[in-house]
This record gives structure tokens, sequence and C-alpha cells, in this order.
């Protein structure tokens, strides 16, 4: 699956940022934020709840910051 309106493969964006956020020195919670940042958006039916349960209360919590 694409990025939206590009042929860029979609997770690319999310590794992006990922390692945008590593690279200024972001902690391991918020790199997996990071990656899970479309995560509500993008995928029907998701939710924090999903996140919390899978990756931690903290990742979720940022993640509905984002």
């Amino acid at each position: 699956m694409p990025r939206k309106g590009t042929d860029i493969p979609y997770p690319s964006h999310l590794m992006q940022v990922a390692v945008w956020v590593a690279e200024r020195g972001g902690t391991e919670e918020q790199i997996l934020a990071a990656l899970l940042h479309d995560y509500i958006e993008d995928i029907e039916g998701a939710t924090t709840e999903d996140i919390a349960e899978r990756f931690g209360s903290d990742v979720a919590r940022i993640e509905a910051e984002a």
C-alpha cells in the first residue's frame, strides 16, 4: 500500500518518523509511538486500548497526543 498520493510504500513514512524521533534522543516509548502515529486514523476499528494492550499505556498515551 503506498502513501497517500504517492508511489512510496506506506511503511517507509512510519520508519522515517521513527528514525527522526530516535535521532533526536527519543525514548523507546516515543519511538514506538512514532511508528504507530497513524494507527488509529488509518486502521478501521483500531483503538488506543489496542495500543495499550500491545505496547503499554505510555506508548498509547503518546500516540493519542500525536
